[in-house]
């Protein structure tokens, strides 16, 4: 080993490998801690808006149920959906971040269907989206539009549409 660091021919050679290699290994590990990140976010975000649309979906409309049909109130599902979307992903009235989390640019609804007259099976089609769902019985559908804030610049520009749907559960 000895003989190896002593050889002045070697000391070019070590010096090359790691100007290459270093910053190599430094851009892999930004992108993988970067798609990482992405993961866990991109959870976070279906997480609260799987949440949010299920407190839609129990939205009852009380002058419909004492009649004994299960109807969803679209103005109260609606209302209960944006309240959890703003609790669960930390936003303010506008749906812009609160300052200091994750999500650093406004969140886009881009559709809120409450679904009550069927006929059921219901077949939601959103082709623009790539939406594709079923619904046996009443139920609530979102699509919302959001922008993950890169932690490093290695990944391009990413924005996932994330879709939720919740249906009524009775027996």
């Amino acid at each position: 080993m000895k003989e190896y660091l002593n050889n002045q021919r070697g000391d070019v050679s070590l010096i090359v490998l790691f100007v290459i290699l270093i910053p190599l290994l430094m851009l892999l590990y930004a992108y993988t801690t970067d798609s990482e990140i992405s993961l866990q976010g991109y959870f976070r975000i279906k997480s609260g808006l799987n949440r949010a649309v299920h407190a839609a979906a129990l939205q009852l409309n009380n002058d419909e149920l004492s009649s004994g049909k299960r109807v969803i109130d679209p103005s109260l599902a609606q209302s209960e959906f944006l309240s959890y979307l703003q609790e669960n992903l930390s936003l303010d009235d506008t749906l812009n971040p609160l300052p200091n989390t994750f999500l650093k640019d406004q969140v886009v609804i881009i559709d809120f269907k409450v679904e009550n007259t069927g006929p059921f099976p219901y077949h939601f089609v959103d082709t623009t989206n790539e939406v594709d769902i079923w619904l046996s019985r009443p139920g609530v559908i979102a699509i919302i539009e959001v922008k993950y804030p890169r932690i490093f610049s290695v990944l391009g520009p990413i924005a996932w549409k994330v879709n939720a749907s919740h249906e009524l559960i009775y027996q």
